[in-house]
């Protein structure tokens, strides 16, 4: 009796504890596959370009970037559900934690938290506002469905994740310019392997109608990153004059990564590869300042 008095005193306090809790862990559940893509490389250029090393502002751009990324996945699963039953089933709408409807409230209220967080420099707040266009395009008039826009907008994300987050540490005008310039270079090589990402989910994506490279070009997708991210790593290499050091991890990184995806035969080899491929892609977002010729920008 004294063990099940305890038990019901306590019980309330749990409950409402596991409620507190439920939100956050539903909210970081959206953008965990996000996390690898997204988070770090966009942290890894805005640190290393900017040289701002400061906690405070590592962890504003932090928030910054989570945010708006989880605006775009709210947006995004909200339109994917049955693909999701598929391939993530962990992920907050199909496994219930959130209705469809409660989703969709929250993507929204998120549009003007995204805004005000973008207001304090114009830069910020432009890549903001193109990556809620971006959103928009991709998710509700559904351009992410053919390879073709889906590669383009995933590079324009890219593009304006790296930008603003780079001038949250309220980098003077001309860096603006010199930004630009490195993600017009960056941003061709997200076009033309980005589709690296979709191998691991073809089953899903065709089950919703979605034409991604790996649906509509099996072979040549997969030939294609073999081939284009070996020879970007070359390309960067040469271009920036890297140090020998970082030149050869990169060439490793890179080559791996082709290998990777040349061997995979399951869907766990894809993930695999994918995840290999995230961290070349940090490695190509620093690239640019880790050479002789790099933009010094700060």
């Amino acid at each position: 009796m004294l063990r099940e008095s305890t038990f019901q005193r306590i019980y309330p306090h749990i409950s409402v504890l596991s409620r507190v809790w439920a939100a956050p862990h539903t909210a970081v559940l959206f953008t965990r596959s996000d996390i690898l893509t997204i988070v770090v490389p966009t942290l890894a250029f805005s640190t290393v370009s900017t040289g701002d090393f400061c906690l405070t502002r590592i962890l504003y751009r932090f928030l910054w970037v989570w945010l708006n990324l989880l605006q775009f996945c709210i947006s995004n699963q909200t339109h994917s559900i049955e693909e999701d039953r598929i391939n993530k089933p962990w992920r907050p709408l199909p496994a219930g934690r959130i209705s469809p409807k409660t989703a969709g409230r929250l993507r929204w209220i998120l549009l003007p938290v995204c805004l005000a967080i973008s207001s304090l420099d114009g830069t910020v707040f432009a890549a903001c506002a193109v990556l809620t266009a971006a959103t928009l395009a991709h998710n509700d008039r559904d351009l992410g469905a053919n390879w073709r826009t889906r590669n383009l907008l995933n590079a324009v994300g890219y593009a304006a994740f790296n930008i603003g987050a780079a001038f949250i540490s309220s980098a003077p005008s001309y860096r603006l310019r010199t930004l630009l310039a490195v993600q017009l270079i960056n941003s061709s090589v997200i076009l033309t392997t980005i589709h690296a990402q979709d191998f691991k989910d073809v089953d899903g994506d065709r089950r919703i109608g979605r034409s991604t490279m790996p649906i509509a070009y099996p072979k040549a997708s997969r030939i294609a990153v073999v081939a284009f991210v070996p020879a970007w790593t070359l390309v960067l290499c040469c271009y920036w004059h890297v140090s020998t050091n970082f030149a050869a991890a990169f060439a490793i990184s890179g080559l791996y990564v082709g290998v990777r995806f040349a061997r995979a035969q399951t869907l766990a080899d894809d993930k695999c590869a994918y995840r290999c491929y995230n961290v070349w892609l940090c490695m190509m977002h620093a690239a640019a300042f880790m050479g002789t010729r790099g933009p010094i920008v700060y």
